[in-house]
């Protein structure tokens, strides 16, 4: 929010950080939801039209709007992101940006047991995760905003969500969070900016 294309670049197919690796691109627009709420983090989604196609590799699959299969309690799926390893604050190095892209394992969290969970910590009426996608807690952490949250369907990856938020606090256990792709508002949001 508040962002300008010349302000951003976009390296795709970079695993190693300072490996010079992967293709650059400029941004010509910045597409957000229309009803993206900073105060919720509700349709937490943008997205970025680089200046030049990407040719050299194959993107993940969307979920399609309505696909409910791969919101149940207890799914497996996967995250990647270059935010900071270190558990706590209170760490001899509370910052430790990895020079690999990590990958882990995730799974979801139902979402009365989530809305649960975020109630303990004072969100009552605010959050949904009807809209959201809940997953293990305490995976993800700053500089992971906007990693992909996806599955391994055969040979295929299905992107269901991204991260959007989480409690990095040392002693909460509370799930993490992104918008759900599959919910209608956002496939359409996404489906009507690409032009498909």
């Amino acid at each position: 929010v508040g962002e300008k294309t010349e302000h951003i670049a976009v390296v795709v197919g970079q695993t190693t950080f300072s490996s010079g690796q992967g293709e650059v691109r400029t941004l010509t627009a910045i597409m957000i939801h229309p009803s993206f709420s900073q105060h919720t983090l509700l349709n937490d989604v943008a997205l970025l039209q680089l200046n030049a196609p990407i040719q050299s590799i194959t993107p993940a699959t969307l979920v399609g709007a309505g696909n409910g299969s791969f919101d149940a309690a207890g799914t497996g799926l996967t995250v990647v992101g270059w935010g900071n390893t270190a558990r706590s604050s209170h760490s001899p190095d509370p910052t430790r940006y990895p020079e690999r892209l990590q990958e882990g394992a995730i799974s979801v969290v139902g979402n009365v047991n989530c809305a649960k969970q975020w109630r303990r910590i004072g969100f009552k009426k605010k959050f949904e995760p009807s809209i959201l996608l809940c997953t293990s807690a305490r995976r993800v952490g700053p500089g992971d905003s906007g990693s992909p949250v996806f599955s391994a369907v055969g040979e295929t990856f299905v992107q269901v969500s991204l991260v959007s938020g989480g409690f990095v606090g040392t002693k909460k256990k509370v799930s993490d969070f992104g918008p759900r792709f599959s919910e209608p508002s956002i496939a359409d949001f996404i489906a009507t900016s690409v032009g498909a």
